[in-house]
């Protein structure tokens, strides 16, 4: 689940280099750090929330894993300059 972190997300460049990293858009924190809402009868939700929080956990590891690989490179670029 997104927590109260996330949201200061671009308090975290580091000033050195904040010319260098693009902050992250106030909606795209938004929409990352909204909870998972999900309605419906116990029957339906029996049926279909696994395959919907699995869904929604795995978009959650993919953009984890894209931002950490971005974070990567532009740490070795800034590195190398």
């Amino acid at each position: 689940m997104p927590g109260r972190r996330d949201s200061k997300v671009n308090d975290q460049i580091k000033y050195s280099t904040k010319s260098e990293v693009a902050s992250v858009p106030e909606d795209a924190i938004k929409a990352l750090t909204t909870p998972i809402s999900i309605t419906g009868t116990a029957e339906e939700i029996d049926a279909k929330f696994p395959a919907i929080l699995s869904q929604y956990v795995e978009s959650h590891v993919q953009l984890q894993e894209t931002f950490d690989r971005a974070s990567s490179e532009i740490a070795e670029a800034v590195k190398s300059n």
